[in-house]
Parts: structure tokens; C-alpha cells; sequence
């Protein structure tokens, strides 16, 4: 009987490791797999942290906004507003600073549609760094930049936008004023 004992021990030994051995690969590569998404997914966070991080402190760094810095407009603004109401054109006059982004969003706008738009509409760029533009601050009342007036040719504002606009707008906007001014 010691050796049937001995065999049941075996026997019985055999069964209880088997189980134990198949529930503990089932058990273990558990926590490393759940581990294993977690570290992936904080590294996966990780890089694109990284990567953010060098996109916003790789740009240049932005210089404050000084009114008196930009470059003054080719033709006095005054001036060009006086001759285009005088010779009965409506106008669009756009102020704008150099060390603004809405502006200089703007103002590509503005070289990109005005010519379509050159027998029809003046243009008037008024810089709000440039001292020649001062006497269009009285006339016109503006608090943020850019704004552009929308002037029908006896000098009436048709309409006072304040902000960047999108091309299609801009252009709405051109058309209203010259349906306005016929």
C-alpha cells in the first residue's frame, strides 16, 4: 500500500501542479500585459508631449506690439482717402499695426482680393504706427486693430469691421459696398 500511497501522491501531485502551472501563465502574463499598455500608453503621451513642447518653444519668440514700429504707407493716408472720395470712388480703408497677427492676416487678404477689385474700390492702408495716419484717428472711431472701414463715395461708412475676415467676406463686403455705391 505505501507504493499505491506513493502513486496516489503522484497521481495526486500531478493534477493540483497543473492546474496551479496553467492558471498562473494565465495569471501572470495578466499584469505584465496591463502593465505593458500602461507604460505604452504614458509613453505614447510622453512623446507627444515632447513633441508639442518642441513646436511651441522652437518658434521665434513674439516681440511686443510697438505702435510706432511699423513701416509707414507708401502714400500719405490722408491724402489717398481726400483723392479717392474727391474723385468719387468708395474706399476701404484698413488700419492695422505691423505686430499683429489678425492684421497681417488681413492684410494678405487685401493684396489678394484688391485687385480684382482696382477699377471699382480704392484702397487706403492707414498703419497705426505711422504718424501720417493720426488724422484718420478723429474721423474714424476705431479701439482694436484691424479694423477696416468700408467708406461709400460721399464718404458715408457703409460698414465698420473690426478683427481679421475670411476672403469670401471680404469679398461680400467689397461687392455690397460697390451695389451701394452705384
Amino acid at each position: 500500500m505505501s507504493d499505491d500511497t506513493h502513486n496516489d501522491d503522484v497521481t495526486h501531485d500531478g493534477p493540483d501542479t497543473e492546474p496551479a502551472a496553467q492558471e498562473a501563465p494565465d495569471a501572470t502574463p495578466a499584469a505584465p500585459d496591463t502593465r505593458s499598455r500602461v507604460l505604452i500608453g504614458l509613453a505614447v503621451v510622453v512623446v507627444f508631449a515632447v513633441i508639442i513642447g518642441v513646436r511651441l518653444f522652437d518658434r521665434p519668440a513674439e516681440q511686443p506690439v510697438d505702435f510706432g514700429a511699423d513701416a509707414p504707407a507708401a502714400v500719405d493716408p490722408v491724402v489717398a482717402l481726400d483723392e479717392a472720395l474727391a474723385a468719387g470712388d468708395p474706399v476701404v480703408v484698413l488700419f492695422s499695426s505691423g505686430g499683429c497677427p489678425p492684421c497681417i492676416e488681413m492684410k494678405e487678404i487685401v493684396s489678394r482680393v484688391m485687385p480684382e477689385y482696382v477699377d471699382t474700390v480704392a484702397y487706403v492702408d492707414a498703419p497705426t504706427g505711422d504718424q501720417r495716419t493720426r488724422p484718420l484717428f478723429q474721423r474714424f472711431q476705431f479701439q482694436f486693430v484691424p479694423t477696416t472701414i468700408f467708406l461709400t463715395p460721399d464718404g458715408a461708412v457703409l460698414e465698420q469691421h473690426t478683427g481679421a475676415m475670411s476672403e469670401t467676406d471680404f469679398r461680400a463686403r467689397l461687392d455690397a459696398l460697390v451695389a451701394a455705391s452705384e
